[in-house]
């Protein structure tokens, strides 16, 4: 346990360091005097000064999310200056261009622009004046604690921060401010800020509204290590029901502290926020440019979804905790690998972070179904963890010839096999395990029993007609 606990600090440690090197070469660049044509001088200017301002030294998951930013602008910015010196390279350099805005947060706006302007590379120039007034709002509306000006910033309202139509959350993430981000159509005019006074003020067609910083609706848990795990609230309806989730939450990391102790200690290190969510056809998910914010959906799974969920996701947290600081694997976008959980070719990234991360559902769940007699739980919920564990171990499993085949093929680095390795150890000194958990659960659930014969019917019916790339 002690190994864990010092291999965990330090891979934190890590991050922080990564970050600040990198503000370091970007502080350095700009002091050499970069340009570009394709950013504004004032921009430049301002970044220069925000970059040696104390408040960018602190560090946690908005620095992160905040340098992150700094990067998408860096990348989009070097593609255009690619396109303007390799014009025999213009077709895929404006490819490449599209699809950065496909994927970005403002593809709308990209898209709507696009239908007017059919030019995605003049679209693109368009839109980089508010990728930049985002990186300069973002400082002084989460790190710095006064911005006054008579030219309001425009600040884009992010989902995965715990924003919503009615708050914007701060980077403390239990400081607040009340607004009504509908009627700015989620693109707020900040013209002033002052946390210490805990006011908003924001300007529109000649109109101020000033509006309060609040504390924010949230819960706390003490967990393990001097940790503490913070519940927070992004609209009205979850409000209401945040001491139930903060019960079943307390409830589920009991378990898994209990009968799971590595995935509650990895859990302690590498979570540190809950956002309850509920959006159509989302399960939980999280960001790696967000390192231990979690969004959990509590609405629409049961009580063994939720413990599946915490530790899931932050099987995410640590893998991205590697990503953040070193190279795992070579990122394409040839989808020819084929993964068992969407029953669909993918590129390595997806079978890449679906091994890593299903691999701690599998470590949690074979180590709840080996004492699941202990455990107060009803006889479905009994039934259901022993089956994903039986389920993890399959689809697992029929991974590790794809991934030695990605390796081969220079896609997985030499570290990032490292990990691969452990998964597939894990998998082997369990194989004799797995089956006595296939009697258990025939006896105890032949609803669960006949769904897993059916899943591995189909499974290795799938992988039988799949073909690796040659």
């Amino acid at each position: 346990m002690s190994d864990l606990i010092s291999a965990y600090t330090n891979l934190l440690k890590g991050v922080d360091q990564s970050y600040m090197e990198f503000i370091e070469d970007l502080t350095e660049d700009l002091g050499e005097g970069y340009e570009s044509p394709f950013l504004e001088k004032r921009f430049l200017k301002k970044l220069k000064e925000i970059l040696v301002s104390p408040e960018i030294e602190e560090g946690g998951p908005f620095h992160i999310f905040w340098a992150h930013l700094l990067e998408q602008l860096i990348t989009i910015t070097q593609l255009h200056e690619e396109y303007e010196e390799a014009p025999e390279e213009a077709d895929v350099i404006s490819e490449e261009i599209f699809d950065f805005w496909d994927s970005h947060e403002y593809s709308m706006s990209f898209m709507q622009l696009l239908e007017e302007r059919a030019d995605p590379v003049q679209v693109s120039i368009e839109l980089l004046p508010l990728l930049q007034n985002q990186i300069i709002s973002f400082y002084y509306l989460h790190f710095a604690n006064k911005f006054v000006s008579d030219i309001p910033l425009l600040y884009s309202i992010s989902s995965e921060l715990g924003d919503s139509e009615d708050r914007v959350h701060l980077s403390k993430l239990t400081k607040m401010g009340l607004l009504n981000t509908e009627e700015f159509d989620r693109l707020l005019p900040i013209s002033r800020i002052d946390h210490e006074m805990g006011k908003l003020e924001l300007q529109s067609d000649n109109d101020v509204y000033l509006k309060e910083i609040v504390p924010a609706k949230h819960t706390v848990l003490q967990i393990g290590y001097d940790k503490t795990l913070t519940l927070l609230s992004r609209d009205k309806k979850t409000d209401a029901r945040l001491p139930e989730f903060t019960k079943n939450t307390d409830k589920a990391l009991q378990i898994i502290k209990t009968f799971s102790p590595d995935c509650y200690l990895a859990f302690s290190f590498f979570t540190h926020t809950l956002i309850p969510i509920q959006e159509d056809g989302v399960v939980s998910y999280s960001l790696q440019a967000l390192p231990g914010i979690s969004l959990i959906n509590y609405y629409d799974r049961d009580f063994v979804d939720l413990i599946d969920d915490l530790i899931h996701e932050n099987g995410h947290h640590l893998l991205n905790a590697y990503l953040n600081q070193t190279e795992l694997i070579i990122e394409d976008s040839e989808q020819i690998y084929f993964s068992p959980w969407r029953r669909a070719l993918r590129p390595i990234r997806g079978i890449y972070h679906g091994v890593y991360t299903f691999h701690w559902g599998f470590k949690l769940f074979f180590e709840l179904a080996s004492k699941i007699d202990q455990i107060e739980l009803s006889q479905p919920e009994r039934a259901k963890i022993i089956f994903r564990a039986l389920e993890e171990h399959l689809l697992l499993g029929l991974c590790e010839e794809q991934i030695n085949h990605a390796f081969e093929e220079g896609k997985i680095l030499p570290e990032g096999m490292d990990l691969m390795k452990t998964v597939f150890r894990d998998l082997k000194e369990k194989k004799g395990a797995t089956q006595e958990l296939q009697k258990k659960l025939e006896s105890l659930s032949s609803k669960y029993h006949q769904e897993y014969l059916d899943l591995k019917a189909q499974v290795e019916l799938a992988f039988k007609n799949y073909q690796l790339p040659s």
